[in-house]
């Protein structure tokens, strides 16, 4: 896997003249355009095989926090990085690790890459990326920042992220009102402060969970209240690279929400894992 070189470089801002002065181009060549507020994460695809120019709309990125390749320092990071300080720009790519087998594959397919979590730091405040490696042409990310995320507790580091429409059931999807969202927060918040409302049993588990192999993730209790249950997970970061998370690796079938104390874990780390989901039948 190569750096960006000048030559590539080049040819990332003759595309961009081109398309300010014709203002058409093919749809392999589109830039994507990516609303984004401080503190928040979005999720944007990358391509496998070519280098992503990744920008941000009258800011300049200062520095950029992620699992990035280092020859001495983090050999086995999942993306190679080339940052123009000039323009405040940076180009990514991802390598070899963190590729895992796709279910059903074929003896000696090559499986998939894992979606990977990086955080610009601008001159306009912090936004978080989820790049999901695809098999598509090299393209233009331009984040474009739109205010500041809501934390779901003032003081709180953690927020609270509602699950996608796709990943819950019809009879949640209905409910996306004010008072859903402040009932997902005040939820979570119970679970971090340790504040058992009545109508709640807390249930000790103990049991380790099998997530990725660079983590020990392990369901410490259980929040079962009468229509949803909370999951407190304790993560570890148990390999000698650095961990960067994202809420949405976290969503299955019936999850509501999920909060993550820590997003970003060096070698040995912990976090909390805050998981809320529906409750199951006889739970």
């Amino acid at each position: 896997m190569t750096h960006t070189t000048q030559k590539t470089r080049l040819a990332f801002k003759a595309w961009a003249v081109a398309f300010a002065v014709f203002g058409t181009i093919g749809a392999s060549q589109a830039a994507q355009f990516v609303p984004a507020r401080d503190g928040d994460s979005t999720m944007v695809k990358i391509s496998i095989k070519d280098d992503t120019r990744i920008k941000v709309e009258g800011s300049k990125i200062l520095d950029v926090v992620g699992d990035f390749f280092d020859k001495e320092k983090n050999p086995q990071g999942r993306l190679t990085l080339d940052k123009d300080s000039e323009d405040g720009e940076i180009y990514v790519q991802p390598t070899s690790f963190g590729l895992e087998p796709t279910p059903g594959a074929k003896p000696g397919e090559k499986g998939t890459l894992r979606p990977v979590k990086i955080t610009l730091k601008t001159t306009r405040g912090k936004y978080s990326l989820l790049l999901m490696p695809e098999d598509i042409p090299g393209d233009t990310i331009i984040v474009e920042p739109k205010g500041l995320a809501i934390n779901f507790a003032k003081g709180s580091k953690a927020s609270v992220q509602p699950a996608p429409a796709t990943s819950v059931p019809d009879q949640i999807q209905t409910d996306k009102s004010s008072s859903h969202i402040r009932k997902l927060k005040a939820f979570v918040l119970a679970m971090v402060s340790r504040q058992q409302p009545a109508n709640m049993e807390v249930v000790p588990a103990g049991e380790e969970v099998g997530l990725w192999k660079e983590a020990k993730f392990v369901l410490v209790e259980k929040w079962v209240g009468e229509e949803w249950v909370g999951d407190r997970f304790n993560l570890t970061n148990v390999s000698n690279a650095p961990l960067v998370m994202d809420e949405r690796e976290f969503y299955r079938q019936g999850v509501i929400g999920v909060s993550i104390r820590v997003h970003d874990l060096q070698p040995g780390e912990s976090t909390e894992v805050y998981v809320v989901r529906q409750r199951l039948q006889g739970e």
